[in-house]
């Protein structure tokens, strides 16, 4: 299912530069392959993580979706809980790693992790948890960790769709899209 976000109608309190933004966007990746790449992560992560007792922490608002669509696929037992992101509203691999409100992680210590983000960040062991990993649904092309094999990889500066958002704008989409005329690499 492929839409054309310039086809879309957008009500009337919706600003003029988000409706042109959007409507000018790029698809990089189709809602199917949105799906192949979280039902691949999603095998990688059972494989490593079943026989352990791990704390899904999903990052919000941008790990929602990736969080929900791997619930869905994650047989083994866990446990969820969320933090608060407060990184910008456009995706940027070089930007600083997004900051969370630690507060829900300080059971952490001596259990398992797994951090829902957005984007791959260089984020150290949080909270006294024995292994933190870094797991998303857009990876940059260069990166090389484990759990990034599943991810998609693009490197388009400003991403919407799967939780990303343009602006506040975006983030439902089941697609993903290069946003303000970037260059995506579909790869």
């Amino acid at each position: 299912m492929t839409i054309d976000l310039a086809q879309l109608p957008y009500a009337d309190d919706v600003p003029t530069a988000i409706r042109h933004v959007l409507s000018s966007a790029q698809l990089v990746f189709e809602p199917a392959a949105v799906e192949r790449a979280v039902d691949q992560l999603a095998v990688r992560l059972t494989v490593a993580w079943q026989d352990r007792n791990p704390l899904l922490v999903c990052v919000l608002p941008h790990g929602i979706v990736l969080t929900g669509m791997l619930l869905r696929r994650l047989i083994f037992p866990l446990q969820v809980c969320y933090v608060a992101g407060q990184d910008t509203n456009i995706i940027r691999f070089d930007a600083h790693p997004t900051r969370f409100d630690a507060r829900p992680l300080l059971f952490l210590h001596g259990r398992e992790s797994s951090l829902m983000a957005r984007a791959l960040s260089q984020w150290g062991t949080a909270g006294g948890a024995n292994d933190v990993q870094h797991i998303a649904l857009i990876r940059p092309v260069s990166d090389e960790n484990e759990f990034a094999e599943g991810a998609l990889a693009c490197d388009a500066p400003e991403l919407a769709g799967c939780g990303l958002d343009y602006l506040g704008y975006g983030a439902n989409l089941p697609g993903i899209y290069a946003v303000r005329g970037t260059r995506a690499t579909n790869t």
